[in-house]
């Protein structure tokens, strides 16, 4: 059975945060995605993507942040609400709510991306 993280460092640090109890993350997935990152601000939603994992070297998959646009794009031809509430461009009003399969990793797994 495949593991969900390259090592349990990342796990720990993802699932349970930091053990000096900063209290926030430093580390996030991103499922939908599918991007790992070093948070920089949580309320300004700013963060850093990462190509490798910071403790055993893994390198992570490619983000699919740039394909998930074009992937609705391509199929649905409209703008839409993503998970956060928030239009694409922040400044377009989104025609239609998010199709159910893209507020979750379940879009990527169906295209094998």
């Amino acid at each position: 059975m495949k593991t969900k993280y390259c090592c349990d460092d990342l796990r720990r640090e993802i699932e349970e945060g930091d053990p000096f109890n900063i209290p926030r993350k430093l580390i996030k997935y991103n499922r939908q995605l599918r991007y790992t990152a070093i948070v920089c601000n949580e309320e300004k939603n700013v963060d850093l993507p990462m190509n490798y994992c910071p403790f055993c070297g893994t390198k992570f998959p490619e983000s699919l942040s740039e394909t998930f646009y074009d992937v609705l794009k391509k199929e649905y031809g409209a703008k839409y609400l993503i998970s956060t509430g928030k239009t694409i461009f922040d400044t377009v009003p989104a025609e239609k709510p998010l199709p159910r399969e893209f507020r979750t990793d379940a879009w990527w797994k169906k295209r094998g991306l």
